[in-house]
């Protein structure tokens, strides 16, 4: 996940990933520099099946700043 650090935004993002096995809640602060290269955050690894939902959502609600997303990027690894 991308995202601009700054001192206004949100420290408490709860952002869900869908996957073959469920859900798994991320907490993320955006307060700090992202630590891939200052510019994304690896949110984990997980399975996912064509047949089965494959979603990321991010969470808004009672954060204490702004929430900036810039991009999500799915990575196949074999």
């Amino acid at each position: 996940m991308a995202y601009p650090a700054n001192a206004n935004r949100a420290s408490n993002i709860s952002i869900t990933v869908e996957h073959v096995g469920g859900k798994t809640i991320v907490n993320v602060g955006q307060k700090v520099v992202p630590p891939n290269d200052g510019q994304t955050l690896t949110l984990g690894k997980f399975r996912f099946d064509a047949s089965k939902p494959a979603r990321v959502t991010i969470g808004c609600k009672d954060t204490d700043g702004y929430v900036v997303i810039d991009a999500v990027q799915w990575i196949r690894i074999e």
